[in-house]
């Protein structure tokens, strides 16, 4: 089996329903789906059974939150490569397993594009540039989307799985292990692979994600400088870029540097 695609959720149904229709929708069926529900008291659980027959495996029962459930999925998945998409998240269109599969091989992380959706409905492109010179600096400040990863099973058993002591940022942590500790390979697809929900929990509570962002850094003292220098660097490239009248004067600073 090349994918196995994992699905949590906890008392979002309406989100499930929608999570629900895009898998099910997929001209390529070559894929497993587990669904692993924290025991939701919302209709979720009738409705997971009225779709059982799509499912691989499913379960529903109290669990220590979004990680432990993203971690029961894994020891449960028998796919090459795992996606996660929650419940909320809808894959982009009908043919983008049909399209990713035949790219899963080789790299330990397949990253696709994603839309993002916000309160409104609205969908704004959201193109990755995951280039090799950029993802240094963007893994201080961000992570890979999830909803978008195609992640190889071995790498949870080389690096890991999810830290299940943290709320938000466990999935930031097992990436920068993966590609910056454990020198795993990453490649950028052009497709969209999904449509990401942006109202979830690290979305919404901007605080928790930076606060335990820091403590993790701070495990990881011989890399903190790395880390915050870097991502200072970063923060200051971007803004100079954002802002028409730095940009001006930062290239023309280097144009006659160049002369």
């Amino acid at each position: 089996m090349k994918l196995s695609i994992i699905t949590i959720n906890y008392n979002n149904c309406n989100g499930l329903a929608e999570t629900i229709r895009s898998v099910e929708g997929q001209t390529l069926k070559d894929f497993e789906w587990i669904v692993v529900d924290g025991g939701s008291t919302d209709g979720s659980r009738d409705l997971i059974e009225a779709h059982a027959d799509s499912f691989s495996y499913w379960v529903s029962e109290p669990d220590n939150g979004i990680y432990h459930a993203m971690n029961k999925g894994i020891k449960e998945a028998g796919g090459e490569y795992l996606l996660f998409l929650n419940s909320g998240d809808m894959l982009a269109d009908n043919q983008v397993v049909e399209h990713v599969v035949p790219s899963l091989r080789d790299f330990d992380f397949v990253v696709g594009n994603i839309y993002k959706s916000d309160n409104l409905g609205v969908k704004a492109f959201d193109e990755n540039n995951l280039s090799s010179q950029r993802l240094p600096f963007m893994l201080t400040i961000s992570s890979l989307p999830h909803q978008s990863t195609f992640i190889r099973k071995s790498v949870f058993e080389r690096c890991g799985f999810y830290r299940e002591d943290l709320k938000i940022v466990s999935d930031w942590v097992l990436v920068v292990k993966a590609l910056v500790f454990n020198q795993c390979t990453l490649k950028s697809i052009p497709t969209v692979v999904s449509i990401y929900d942006v109202k979830g929990i690290s979305s919404v509570n901007k605080k928790l994600y930076n606060d335990e962002r820091a403590k993790v850094i701070d495990e990881w003292k011989c890399f903190k400088s790395y880390f915050l220098f870097y991502r200072d660097y970063f923060e200051m490239a971007t803004a100079i870029e954002n802002n028409r009248v730095a940009r001006f004067f930062n290239r023309f600073f280097f144009f006659l540097k160049r002369r």
